[in-house]
Formats: structure tokens, sequence, C-alpha cells
């Protein structure tokens, strides 16, 4: 059986000739922002972006893409100005694409990103109007609420923390939150959060480590969808145990690819992962803090303390 996943996500940018990015602005106040569900409904999540004054136009949040990125189809219809060329590297490899000036680009009550060049993409390929990326959640504290199906973007709370949430510490690796303890099978693995990819994704190194300890089940096939369009076929199992501090994720299916965000992030030789949409969704609602690394989980129904949560593959998912 053969199951398709887009992972619009891991985007890197390798070469522009304009301006950098401005950073984003961090004028106090929460931004609470309907969710809507993209192309999948049990995956990435969407949010109202206004360009300009116009709008609202659904976007991703991905917190593993390095940069914000517009599709072609609304950077014509807004007469969006040229802003050169760009290579991206992602999922597939390395590619050049356009980029286009954005005057400004708002996403809630007083957070506003000005003067971006935005790569340009097809909205059919990104699975949505656009991308917002870390360079617009950086400064934040970023709140997805499955359980309500709202997203708060505000300044970082104190450290302290709610009797419902586990909190998992974190730290930074070009932009991106990186949770060191982490383990599948009890093997030890780094894990980057990345809210735009559908699933798990492992690397060739921690497929290396799971054989040695016998470790590999059943194979599934799944085809990765990147965001340029082009398709990688890659491997899937359901691993016992997915830890991540003293979260434990039980009978969680996992893709490998060795992929070029890997090496660019420096983690190609080491097991390492990137953990999706289909781990954060079990939860009623997750806190990703990029000030402080931190990110807090809220289990469905449950009180904080180490925790298990039994991941049952739901219909329409991959079976072993």
């Amino acid at each position: 059986m053969s199951v398709r996943a887009r992972i619009a996500s891991a985007v890197f940018l390798t070469g522009l000739a304009s301006a950098a990015p401005a950073a984003p602005e961090t004028t106090p106040g929460v931004a609470e922002l309907a969710l809507q569900l993209a192309i999948d409904p049990s995956a990435r999540l969407t949010l109202p972006i206004e360009i300009a004054g116009r709008g609202p136009y659904n976007f991703l949040v991905d917190t593993g893409a390095e940069r914000t990125i517009v599709s072609a189809e609304l950077a014509q219809e807004l007469a969006l100005g040229d802003g050169g060329a760009v290579r991206l590297a992602t999922i597939s490899g390395q590619s050049q694409a356009g980029t286009v000036l954005v005057p400004s680009l708002d996403f809630g009550r007083k957070r506003r990103l000005d003067a971006l060049v935005a790569p340009v993409l097809s909205a059919r390929d990104i699975g949505a109007a656009g991308m917002l990326g870390i360079d617009g959640l950086q400064a934040n504290e970023v709140v997805f609420d499955f359980a309500r199906r709202k997203m708060t973007i505000s300044k970082p709370r104190p450290l302290r923390h709610n009797d419902d949430e586990i909190v998992v510490q974190a730290r930074g690796r070009m932009g991106r939150l990186v949770i060191g303890d982490a383990a599948v099978e009890r093997q030890s693995a780094t894990a980057v959060l990345d809210t735009g990819s559908e699933l798990t994704i492992a690397n060739e190194a921690m497929r290396r480590k799971l054989a040695e300890k016998r470790k590999l089940g059943t194979v599934t096939k799944v085809e990765l969808i990147s965001v340029t369009g082009a398709v990688i076929l890659a491997d899937s199992i359901v691993v016992k145990d997915l830890q991540l501090g003293n979260l434990t994720l039980h009978n969680f299916r996992v893709a490998f690819a060795d992929m070029l965000p890997f090496e660019l992030l420096g983690l190609h030789e080491k097991p390492a992962l990137l953990l999706g949409m289909d781990a954060l969704k079990l939860f009623d609602r997750v806190s990703v803090d990029f000030v402080n690394r931190r990110v807090r989980f809220v289990p469905p129904g449950v009180s904080s303390r180490p925790y298990g949560i039994e991941f049952a593959e739901a219909a329409g998912r991959p079976q072993s």
C-alpha cells in the first residue's frame, strides 16, 4: 500500500541576492487565529494572512522552513514585484526559484513582517496560498490548540508551566527548535520540530541503528511530496516507542529518507528525525516557545506526569 504525504517544510535558502529578511516585530499582544486544515484534514494547519492590507489568505504554519513562501498564483494576483532568484534546498535536493517583494505581511493582531523577500512556488505544491516560516515565528510563542482548533501567537509566557503541561527542553539550530533528549526504540536521537511535514521522517543513520538492534518491522512504502512538487519514495515502519524527554509515543509510524535538510542541519551522520504533524496532533495543545526554547505538550484529558500515549493508526493511514 502506497501513501502520499506532503513535506512542505525543511526549506533552506542557499543563495539570495536580495536583502536579508527583516526581523519580526515583537509588539505586545496576543492574536487568536482560527485554524483551518489544509489538504489532508488530519495533518498540517493554515492560518489567515494579510498581505499589504489584502486578504486574508490561508498560509501553512511551518516551524521547519527557514523562510516564508508565497504561492505563484497569489503573487500574480497581488502583482508583487520581482525579488530575484534564489537556490532552495528541500527534501528533494536543490533547485532554483524566483522571489517576490512583499511590502507587509500581517498574521493576527499586532503581528507583522515588513519588506520580505519571499520565494515563490506553486500553490498546488505548497498545499496553500503560502507558508509562514520561522522568520515570522522566531520571536514568539506559538500555541497549536488542536482541541479548540485555534492558534495563538504571542510574546513568550513566563517560564513556569501549568499542571496539565509536559515541558520538553529544546535547543536552537539554524532557527529551528531541536529536542536533543529523544529516542526511537531506546536508541538516542535528535528531533527537529517540523509542523510543515505531514509525517515524521527519520534519517538513514536512524534506520541503520534500528537495523543493528533488529528493531525494523514490516515496511510500508510512502511517497514524500516536496514543496517543489518532486516525489521521493521512502520506507516507513511502526516503532514501539518514540521518546521526547519524559514523553513517549507508542506504536508510532516513522518514515526513512536521507534528505538534504539533515545534512544542512549537521544531522546526517547521527540518528535524527523531523517530528511532523502526525505526532503533534495527538495532543490537545502544543506550545512552541522559540525564545526560551521550550515545547509544552498537553495530552488529551490527563494531568502532567511522565506520560505515554498510544498511537492506534486510524482508517486511511498506513498499516503495517
